[in-house]
């Protein structure tokens, strides 16, 4: 019984706002954050790959092409500073536009 009482006095606090995500995200080293883009990306990948047995392909990779944009916009990604947060943004972009079907 004392869980429950935890959990909704928890529930009362409401959501984290944007800049308490801001500044946990700010005591991550850039090392730290990039390895935390390449495990959202594992599992973008994990969940296409169940998705494609029960639903047609097409519609997975509309599903991918949302979470990598998402991703692309997300405050991980716009914690990383210099040529490294350009290079990760390029290829998201290009990930995104190739999923989505706009090839160069």
């Amino acid at each position: 019984m004392g869980r429950g009482r935890k959990i909704k006095e928890h529930d009362k606090e409401g959501k984290v706002s944007k800049e308490e995500i801001r500044k946990a995200v700010a005591k991550l080293t850039d090392k730290e954050r990039e390895e935390i883009l390449f495990a959202y990306f594992q599992a973008i990948l994990f969940v296409a790959a169940i998705l494609c047995f029960k639903i047609d392909w097409r519609v997975v990779r509309e599903v991918i092409a949302e979470a990598v944009k998402t991703l692309r916009d997300s405050e991980i990604v716009k914690t990383i500073k210099g040529e490294k947060r350009q290079e990760i943004i390029k290829k998201l972009d290009d990930l995104y536009k190739k999923l989505i079907g706009e090839d160069n």
